[in-house]
Protein backbone atom coordinates (compact mmCIF):
# COMPACT_ATOMS: atom_id res chain seq x y z
CA UNK A 1 0.00 0.00 0.00
CA UNK A 2 2.84 2.58 0.67
CA UNK A 3 4.59 1.92 -2.49
CA UNK A 4 1.13 2.41 -4.17
CA UNK A 5 0.82 5.63 -2.53
CA UNK A 6 4.23 6.65 -3.40
CA UNK A 7 3.48 6.14 -6.85
CA UNK A 8 0.18 7.99 -6.93
CA UNK A 9 1.82 10.43 -5.30
CA UNK A 10 4.17 10.67 -8.20
CA UNK A 11 1.61 10.40 -10.93
CA UNK A 12 -0.52 13.35 -9.07
CA UNK A 13 2.64 15.50 -9.35
CA UNK A 14 4.00 14.91 -12.17
CA UNK A 15 0.63 15.69 -14.25
CA UNK A 16 -0.60 18.38 -11.93
CA UNK A 17 -0.97 20.63 -14.21
CA UNK A 18 -2.04 19.04 -16.99
CA UNK A 19 -5.03 17.97 -14.33
CA UNK A 20 -5.32 21.97 -13.36
CA UNK A 21 -5.57 23.17 -16.99
CA UNK A 22 -7.78 20.23 -17.84
CA UNK A 23 -10.01 20.60 -15.00
CA UNK A 24 -9.79 24.36 -16.01
CA UNK A 25 -10.83 24.10 -19.87
CA UNK A 26 -13.84 21.79 -18.65
CA UNK A 27 -15.35 24.26 -16.20
CA UNK A 28 -15.35 27.42 -18.43
CA UNK A 29 -15.52 26.26 -22.15
CA UNK A 30 -18.91 24.81 -22.07
CA UNK A 31 -19.94 28.66 -20.19
CA UNK A 32 -17.67 30.60 -22.89
CA UNK A 33 -19.38 28.81 -25.96
CA UNK A 34 -22.50 29.59 -24.41
CA UNK A 35 -21.89 32.71 -23.56
CA UNK A 36 -20.22 33.36 -27.32
CA UNK A 37 -24.07 32.20 -28.78
CA UNK A 38 -26.20 34.24 -26.50
CA UNK A 39 -24.17 37.51 -27.90
CA UNK A 40 -24.67 36.15 -31.28
CA UNK A 41 -28.67 35.40 -30.38
CA UNK A 42 -28.85 39.03 -28.49
CA UNK A 43 -27.76 40.52 -31.73
CA UNK A 44 -29.94 38.78 -33.92
CA UNK A 45 -32.43 40.15 -32.10
CA UNK A 46 -31.23 43.96 -31.75
CA UNK A 47 -31.16 43.82 -35.58
CA UNK A 48 -34.81 42.04 -36.06
CA UNK A 49 -36.09 44.24 -33.22
CA UNK A 50 -34.82 47.31 -35.67
CA UNK A 51 -36.95 45.87 -38.57
CA UNK A 52 -39.75 45.08 -35.70
CA UNK A 53 -39.91 48.53 -35.42
CA UNK A 54 -40.18 49.58 -38.78
CA UNK A 55 -42.86 47.68 -39.48
CA UNK A 56 -44.72 49.03 -36.57
CA UNK A 57 -44.30 52.86 -37.69
CA UNK A 58 -45.58 51.43 -41.35
CA UNK A 59 -48.80 50.01 -39.89
CA UNK A 60 -49.38 52.80 -37.82
CA UNK A 61 -49.34 55.19 -40.72
CA UNK A 62 -51.26 52.58 -42.49
CA UNK A 63 -54.35 53.75 -39.76
CA UNK A 64 -53.72 50.29 -37.71
CA UNK A 65 -53.96 50.89 -33.57
CA UNK A 66 -50.86 50.11 -32.19
CA UNK A 67 -52.60 47.22 -29.97
CA UNK A 68 -53.12 45.47 -33.09
CA UNK A 69 -49.66 46.15 -35.35
CA UNK A 70 -48.30 42.94 -32.76
CA UNK A 71 -51.00 40.74 -34.35
CA UNK A 72 -51.16 41.70 -37.75
CA UNK A 73 -46.68 41.32 -37.95
CA UNK A 74 -47.67 38.18 -35.92
CA UNK A 75 -49.70 37.00 -38.74
CA UNK A 76 -47.28 38.09 -41.65
CA UNK A 77 -44.48 36.24 -39.75
CA UNK A 78 -47.02 33.36 -39.75
CA UNK A 79 -47.86 33.99 -43.48
CA UNK A 80 -44.02 34.36 -44.40
CA UNK A 81 -43.43 30.49 -42.73
CA UNK A 82 -46.51 29.20 -44.71
CA UNK A 83 -45.00 30.44 -47.88
CA UNK A 84 -41.72 28.63 -47.16
CA UNK A 85 -43.23 25.41 -46.82
CA UNK A 86 -45.38 26.14 -49.55
CA UNK A 87 -48.65 27.54 -47.86
CA UNK A 88 -48.20 31.49 -49.38
CA UNK A 89 -51.54 31.08 -51.72
CA UNK A 90 -53.55 29.95 -48.39
CA UNK A 91 -52.08 32.92 -46.13
CA UNK A 92 -53.16 35.37 -48.82
CA UNK A 93 -56.74 33.95 -48.79
CA UNK A 94 -56.93 34.36 -45.15
CA UNK A 95 -56.08 38.56 -45.71
CA UNK A 96 -53.03 38.67 -43.81
CA UNK A 97 -51.43 42.05 -44.64
CA UNK A 98 -48.57 42.81 -47.32
CA UNK A 99 -45.73 44.34 -44.89
CA UNK A 100 -42.68 45.50 -45.68
CA UNK A 101 -39.89 42.90 -46.47
CA UNK A 102 -38.26 41.87 -43.13
CA UNK A 103 -37.25 38.08 -41.52
CA UNK A 104 -38.31 38.06 -37.98
CA UNK A 105 -36.84 34.92 -37.77
CA UNK A 106 -35.52 35.33 -34.33
CA UNK A 107 -37.76 37.56 -32.93
CA UNK A 108 -40.99 36.17 -34.55
CA UNK A 109 -42.06 33.02 -31.30
CA UNK A 110 -41.66 36.51 -29.24
CA UNK A 111 -43.82 38.46 -31.51
CA UNK A 112 -46.66 35.39 -31.52
CA UNK A 113 -46.56 35.28 -27.72
CA UNK A 114 -47.06 38.76 -27.50
CA UNK A 115 -49.90 39.06 -29.82
CA UNK A 116 -51.20 35.93 -27.97
CA UNK A 117 -51.42 38.22 -24.91
CA UNK A 118 -52.34 41.32 -26.35
CA UNK A 119 -55.68 38.87 -27.10
CA UNK A 120 -56.38 37.67 -23.83
CA UNK A 121 -56.42 41.66 -22.45
CA UNK A 122 -52.91 42.20 -21.78
CA UNK A 123 -51.41 45.73 -22.22
CA UNK A 124 -49.19 47.11 -24.58
CA UNK A 125 -46.72 47.75 -22.02
CA UNK A 126 -46.33 44.60 -20.04
CA UNK A 127 -46.25 42.92 -23.93
CA UNK A 128 -43.48 44.72 -24.55
CA UNK A 129 -41.61 44.95 -21.01
CA UNK A 130 -41.90 40.97 -21.69
CA UNK A 131 -40.38 40.65 -25.25
CA UNK A 132 -37.66 43.25 -24.02
CA UNK A 133 -36.93 40.97 -21.33
CA UNK A 134 -36.94 37.89 -22.87
CA UNK A 135 -34.63 39.03 -25.36
CA UNK A 136 -31.84 39.72 -22.68
CA UNK A 137 -30.85 42.85 -24.10
CA UNK A 138 -30.54 46.14 -22.23
CA UNK A 139 -30.72 47.57 -25.64
CA UNK A 140 -33.84 46.29 -26.90
CA UNK A 141 -35.27 47.33 -23.44
CA UNK A 142 -34.34 51.07 -23.77
CA UNK A 143 -36.14 51.31 -27.41
CA UNK A 144 -39.19 49.28 -26.21
CA UNK A 145 -39.30 51.72 -23.70
CA UNK A 146 -39.28 54.50 -26.08
CA UNK A 147 -41.71 53.08 -28.13
CA UNK A 148 -44.32 52.78 -24.91
CA UNK A 149 -43.92 56.06 -23.96
CA UNK A 150 -44.85 57.67 -27.51
CA UNK A 151 -47.86 55.28 -28.01
CA UNK A 152 -48.81 57.28 -24.53
CA UNK A 153 -48.27 60.63 -25.25
CA UNK A 154 -49.72 59.95 -29.22
CA UNK A 155 -49.27 62.97 -31.32
CA UNK A 156 -47.25 61.61 -34.82
CA UNK A 157 -46.38 58.07 -32.85
CA UNK A 158 -46.06 56.36 -36.36
CA UNK A 159 -42.66 59.17 -37.11
CA UNK A 160 -41.14 58.68 -33.35
CA UNK A 161 -41.40 55.19 -33.81
CA UNK A 162 -39.61 55.52 -37.45
CA UNK A 163 -37.14 57.82 -35.77
CA UNK A 164 -36.79 55.10 -33.21
CA UNK A 165 -35.97 52.29 -36.00
CA UNK A 166 -33.69 54.35 -37.63
CA UNK A 167 -31.88 55.22 -34.73
CA UNK A 168 -31.48 51.74 -33.18
CA UNK A 169 -30.15 50.54 -36.91
CA UNK A 170 -27.71 52.90 -36.53
CA UNK A 171 -26.66 52.09 -33.43
CA UNK A 172 -26.23 48.89 -34.21
CA UNK A 173 -23.87 50.02 -37.70
CA UNK A 174 -21.92 51.72 -35.57
CA UNK A 175 -21.38 48.99 -32.88
CA UNK A 176 -20.38 46.43 -35.89
CA UNK A 177 -17.92 49.36 -37.61
CA UNK A 178 -16.41 49.28 -33.81
CA UNK A 179 -16.29 46.05 -33.27
CA UNK A 180 -14.75 44.88 -37.25
CA UNK A 181 -11.94 47.99 -36.17
CA UNK A 182 -11.05 46.22 -33.04
CA UNK A 183 -10.92 42.99 -34.51
CA UNK A 184 -7.42 43.72 -35.63
CA UNK A 185 -6.10 44.24 -32.58
CA UNK A 186 -7.42 40.58 -31.15
CA UNK A 187 -5.06 38.99 -34.69
CA UNK A 188 -2.48 40.97 -33.06
CA UNK A 189 -2.84 39.68 -29.37
CA UNK A 190 -2.81 35.80 -30.96
CA UNK A 191 0.27 36.44 -33.36
CA UNK A 192 2.20 37.91 -30.10
CA UNK A 193 1.07 34.80 -27.82
CA UNK A 194 2.30 32.62 -30.78
CA UNK A 195 5.59 34.73 -30.74
CA UNK A 196 5.85 34.45 -26.77
CA UNK A 197 5.49 30.52 -27.40
CA UNK A 198 8.09 30.52 -30.04
CA UNK A 199 10.53 32.25 -27.99
CA UNK A 200 10.29 29.87 -24.82
CA UNK A 201 10.62 27.07 -27.56
CA UNK A 202 14.12 28.43 -28.70
CA UNK A 203 15.07 29.42 -25.42
CA UNK A 204 14.27 25.45 -24.06
CA UNK A 205 15.97 23.89 -27.29
CA UNK A 206 18.78 26.10 -27.95
CA UNK A 207 19.79 28.55 -25.29
CA UNK A 208 19.20 26.27 -22.34
CA UNK A 209 21.26 23.47 -23.53
CA UNK A 210 24.43 26.16 -24.56
CA UNK A 211 24.26 28.09 -21.48
CA UNK A 212 24.03 24.72 -19.14
CA UNK A 213 27.33 23.41 -20.42
CA UNK A 214 28.96 26.57 -21.07
CA UNK A 215 31.92 27.35 -18.89
CA UNK A 216 33.57 30.99 -18.28
CA UNK A 217 37.09 29.34 -17.74
CA UNK A 218 39.24 28.10 -14.78
CA UNK A 219 38.87 26.42 -11.49
CA UNK A 220 39.63 26.77 -7.93
CA UNK A 221 40.27 24.42 -5.33
CA UNK A 222 37.53 25.29 -3.52
CA UNK A 223 34.79 25.62 -6.04
CA UNK A 224 35.97 23.45 -8.66
CA UNK A 225 35.16 24.27 -12.70
CA UNK A 226 33.72 27.52 -12.97
CA UNK A 227 30.11 26.85 -15.31
CA UNK A 228 27.79 29.54 -16.25
CA UNK A 229 25.08 27.68 -16.38
CA UNK A 230 25.36 25.09 -13.37
CA UNK A 231 22.40 24.50 -11.19
CA UNK A 232 20.01 24.68 -13.90
CA UNK A 233 19.36 21.18 -14.63
CA UNK A 234 17.42 20.77 -11.28
CA UNK A 235 15.10 24.33 -11.68
CA UNK A 236 12.88 22.36 -14.45
CA UNK A 237 12.71 25.59 -16.55
CA UNK A 238 10.78 23.74 -19.17
CA UNK A 239 7.92 23.30 -17.24
CA UNK A 240 7.77 27.33 -15.79
CA UNK A 241 7.70 27.94 -19.51
CA UNK A 242 4.63 25.94 -19.76
CA UNK A 243 2.62 27.91 -16.56
CA UNK A 244 4.10 31.00 -18.06
CA UNK A 245 2.39 29.93 -21.50
CA UNK A 246 -0.90 28.88 -19.80
CA UNK A 247 -1.18 32.23 -17.91
CA UNK A 248 -0.53 34.30 -20.92
CA UNK A 249 -3.08 32.72 -22.90
CA UNK A 250 -5.58 33.21 -19.79
CA UNK A 251 -4.92 36.84 -19.63
CA UNK A 252 -4.76 37.83 -23.39
CA UNK A 253 -7.69 35.93 -23.76
CA UNK A 254 -9.24 37.76 -21.16
CA UNK A 255 -8.27 41.18 -22.73
CA UNK A 256 -9.26 40.67 -26.04
CA UNK A 257 -12.56 39.75 -24.98
CA UNK A 258 -12.85 43.14 -22.83
CA UNK A 259 -11.42 45.11 -25.80
CA UNK A 260 -13.61 43.60 -28.53
CA UNK A 261 -16.89 42.96 -26.94
CA UNK A 262 -16.57 45.28 -23.94
CA UNK A 263 -16.94 42.30 -21.25
CA UNK A 264 -14.10 39.52 -20.03
CA UNK A 265 -16.98 37.06 -19.75
CA UNK A 266 -16.44 37.36 -23.42
CA UNK A 267 -12.82 36.21 -23.59
CA UNK A 268 -13.18 33.29 -21.76
CA UNK A 269 -13.69 31.50 -24.96
CA UNK A 270 -10.18 33.35 -25.99
CA UNK A 271 -8.55 31.80 -23.68
CA UNK A 272 -9.81 28.59 -23.81
CA UNK A 273 -8.75 28.58 -27.55
CA UNK A 274 -5.56 30.04 -26.70
CA UNK A 275 -4.49 27.63 -23.83
CA UNK A 276 -5.61 24.73 -25.98
CA UNK A 277 -3.46 25.72 -28.96
CA UNK A 278 -0.27 26.86 -25.56
CA UNK A 279 -0.79 23.19 -24.72
CA UNK A 280 -0.79 21.83 -27.45
CA UNK A 281 2.52 23.16 -28.73
CA UNK A 282 4.21 23.11 -24.94
CA UNK A 283 3.64 19.18 -25.13
CA UNK A 284 5.36 18.60 -28.95
CA UNK A 285 7.59 21.23 -28.39
CA UNK A 286 8.68 22.36 -25.21
CA UNK A 287 8.09 20.01 -22.14
CA UNK A 288 10.37 16.95 -22.16
CA UNK A 289 9.36 13.56 -23.24
CA UNK A 290 6.07 15.54 -23.74
CA UNK A 291 4.96 15.72 -20.21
Amino acid sequence: MGAENVGAEKWAKKYLDHLLVSAFLIAVLPYSVDSFLERRRRRKYEEEFSEFLFEVSELLRSGIDPLKTLVEISKSAESAESAESGGGEAAAKRGVLKLPKAELKALAPLIKNAAGSLTVGRSFESVMKRVAKETKSKLIERYAFLVVTATYIGGEVSHLIFTTSRDMKTHLKIQREKESELRQYSIIFYIAHAILVAMLFLISDQLLPLISGLGIGGSTCLTGPVVLGGGLEGLELERYFYHLAMIDALIVGLVIGKILHGSVKYGLLHSSVLMIASWVACVLLILPSGF
